[in-house]
């Protein structure tokens, strides 16, 4: 016999159902709009420039800065991700937490971090030290559990 507060379960199909018609009841108000006035030649453009890239074109300072960046954004989750690992077994927020910072893409932190610190180089420092934690926490977490060290 069913009882009647049994809740329906939701299944893969009605998630993809349901984010489907919520897609297609916001397509009538999305921006989408072409802005360049040929389409065709820009796209002609882009498979020029990747089939013949101008190398010369590319600055070196801004080469220099970009590994720069790349570098202090990866250091800082490193140190930040180690400090994380030295308590990640004993508190589930710190895990929980290490998973969120690994579940967001670098481009999604840039884009929320230029909202909070502007275009600057914080925002991209930022904006790869944090998956960096979250990754390096539960790399160095593991290394700590292997190693049977620490306990």
């Amino acid at each position: 016999m069913k009882t009647l507060s049994a809740r329906p379960r939701l299944s893969y199909r009605s998630a993809s159902l349901s984010f489907l018609l919520i897609a297609l009841a916001a397509l009538p108000v999305a921006d989408i709009a072409f802005t360049a006035l040929d389409p065709a030649a820009e796209f002609q453009r882009l498979i020029a420039g990747a089939l013949q890239p101008a190398f010369s074109a590319v600055e070196v300072w801004s080469v220099i800065w970009t590994v720069a960046f790349a570098v202090l954004g990866v250091a800082a989750g490193g140190v930040a991700g180690l400090a994380m690992a030295l308590i990640f077994d004993r508190f589930l927020p710190i895990r929980l937490f290490s998973a969120f910072l690994r579940s967001v893409h670098e481009l999604f932190w840039a884009l929320f971090l230029l909202q909070i610190t502007g275009l600057s180089p914080a925002t991209g420092i930022l904006a790869i030290a944090l998956p960096y934690t979250g990754i390096f926490a539960k790399v160095f977490a593991e290394i700590i559990e292997g190693s049977g060290s620490l306990r």
